[in-house]
């Protein structure tokens, strides 16, 4: 089995041997968590550090706000390496399923990272709860059909006491990375766990990060005492 570094401080160390290639990982956090940030830095990193092609979806943002992720931080990509980096802002009034778009993005691109922000923007285009589901079975076909690494945001508010699992979205997904925005200790802090990164050991526990001019930065001690834990 391959692995993907993220490029992130310290957060390759809860991971131990890094993403999986191939893996559909969730990531999920209220607004103002990082998760565009940290999608972009990791498609950063795999396109300067590894060489690889990624597509870019979204939802929301405008490709403008995108591309200035990309340069306005440390990690910023250099002309040729922005070559191997397409975004796509998804226009769901050309009446194209999202899944016939990324299909061909990917045959077309060669693509081995994919990006798609976000899940809760999808769903702004379904009127039907059960028209999400057959969307999401079939961008998780045509991502494992075509060995690609894929990060899906989710914006979601977890409960960091109950920890209440998400259901559909996490049982299609092989790795759960948790975002948190909170007031802890009546400061509002930022925290990042992984609740989920199937056939890896890793580190379980909630960790404060920053985000400065370099991106996300996770500190080394974690808020509660470190735990391991392996899923299968």
């Amino acid at each position: 089995m391959e692995f993907l570094d993220t490029g992130i401080a310290n957060f390759d160390k809860l991971l131990k041997t890094g993403i999986p290639k191939g893996s559909i990982i969730l990531l999920a956090g209220p607004t103002g968590s990082g998760k565009t940030i940290l999608a972009s830095q990791f498609a950063s990193n795999c396109i300067s550090r590894h060489n690889l092609n990624c597509i870019y979806i979204t939802f929301e943002e405008h490709k403008n706000t995108l591309e200035n992720n990309f340069n306005n931080f440390t990690w910023k990509l250099n002309d040729s390496q922005k070559q191997k980096l397409k975004i796509i802002k998804y226009n769901p009034y050309e009446f194209t399923a999202v899944t016939d778009t990324l299909s061909r993005e990917i045959k077309k691109q060669n693509t081995d990272i994919v990006i798609i922000d976000s899940l809760t923007g999808l769903n702004l285009y379904t009127t039907e709860q059960k028209d999400l589901k057959n969307t999401l079975i079939d961008l998780q076909h045509i991502l494992k059909e075509n060995n690609c690494t894929a990060i899906l945001t989710s914006q979601i508010n977890p409960d960091i006491n109950s920890m209440n699992r998400i259901s559909f979205e996490e049982a299609l997904s092989d790795g759960v990375i948790m975002m948190y925005y909170k007031n802890l200790n009546i400061n509002l802090t930022r925290g990042i766990s992984i609740w989920k990164m199937r056939n890896v050991e890793h580190d379980c526990e909630i960790y404060p990060y920053k985000i400065d001019t370099e991106g996300i930065h996770i500190h080394h001690t974690s808020i509660k005492k470190n735990k391991m834990v392996k899923y299968r």
